[in-house]
């Protein structure tokens, strides 16, 4: 049974608001990068660059929550746009460190300023002390994330990282 808020007839349960935000983020995000010419999976790679300065390729498919494949071809995406560059780690040669070109930066500091007014947009009926705990709530639930575990059943369980 699904509850509804009486004002807005808004579902209140979990899934239905964590997929909802995640919606509106996607879709104010979309607005305000479409003359950038780059999808919001591109956004995320070059903010989070623009946050790192260099990091492995491995790495940043992590904090992204992106298989290696799929970091594999955004970055060849964005190379192609001359926004990043790749080079073998000295430590490691396994591993490829990713940096932001000048043009790249460029971007990502413009990137960083619309992401900073989407969240403002988005929090503004917030004050500052339900901001922080809002923030607070969602890296204890990234840092102690739960993720789909596969078996040889037809049943998936899960498993918390």
């Amino acid at each position: 049974m699904q509850i509804a808020h009486s004002i807005h007839n808004v579902p209140c349960d979990l899934e239905t608001l964590l997929t909802r935000v995640e919606s509106a983020w996607t879709r104010l995000t979309e607005a305000q990068i479409k003359a950038d010419k780059i999808t919001v999976a591109q956004f995320k790679v070059i903010t989070a660059l623009g946050r790192f300065d260099c990091v492995s390729q491995a790495t940043l498919a992590l904090h992204l929550d992106m298989s290696s494949g799929a970091m594999s071809r955004m970055l060849e995406r964005l190379r192609q746009k001359s926004l990043v560059s790749s080079s073998q780690a000295k430590h490691d040669r396994r591993q490829m460190i990713v940096t932001l070109t000048p043009e790249g930066l460029a971007c990502a500091r413009q990137l960083v300023l619309i992401e900073s007014d989407i969240i403002n947009l988005m929090t503004r009926t917030l004050d500052s002390a339900e901001v922080e705990s809002l923030r607070n709530t969602l890296a204890k639930i990234v840092r102690h994330r739960v993720e789909p575990v596969r078996n040889n059943t037809r049943r998936t369980s899960v498993a918390i990282l």
